[in-house]
């Protein structure tokens, strides 16, 4: 009895087993259909995104001239302003030169350092006198009419009585 029922087990084994087997590879083929339509929508879903990205491309690469011409124009204008506004200084500087009957820049640049070379002159000549010295090598003090206060350094420098700088020479 033993073998009968193993025999029986074994047939209702491999028949079930034959079940089982087509089952699951008709499950497995299910699947796989699924999986490939999943999959072929996920292709698609990338090449739409891919060609999105190009057309994104393209408009910023449109974006990015038309900033950089606007920048451009932008800096057109500046430079533009910049020449009018130097343009107006010369004329106002050259209109104030005019007004003051100044016509050339020669003229202009003359005009002070003459006055630069008779203030250096004047200078020169006072600086060039000797100064009176006192005792000492000190300088001797005056007072309001010009006359030296120490009596001994008068009479030696200038003889006796009381002579100014200005009587002296």
């Amino acid at each position: 009895m033993r073998v009968q029922f193993r025999d029986y087990v074994a047939k209702a084994l491999s028949s079930s087993q034959e079940v089982v087997r087509n089952t699951l590879i008709v499950a497995m083929d299910d699947q796989t259909e699924k999986l490939t339509e999943k999959n072929d929508a996920l292709k698609a879903m990338v090449t739409t995104l891919k060609e999105q990205i190009a057309e994104l491309k393209g408009e910023l690469t449109i974006y990015k001239v038309a900033l950089d011409i606007k920048d451009n124009a932008t800096k057109i204008n500046i430079i533009a302003n910049y020449f009018t506004d130097a343009a107006l200084l010369r004329w106002c500087c050259r209109s104030t030169d005019e007004k003051q009957g100044i016509t050339e820049l020669t003229i202009a640049m003359v005009e002070p350092e003459s006055f630069v070379e008779l203030s250096l002159r004047k200078d020169e000549f006072e600086s060039s006198k000797p100064k009176e010295t006192c005792n000492g090598g000190e300088e001797c003090e005056e007072d309001r009419n010009g006359n030296i206060k120490n009596d001994v350094m008068r009479d030696h420098i200038m003889g006796s009585g009381s002579l100014t700088k200005n009587q002296k020479g």
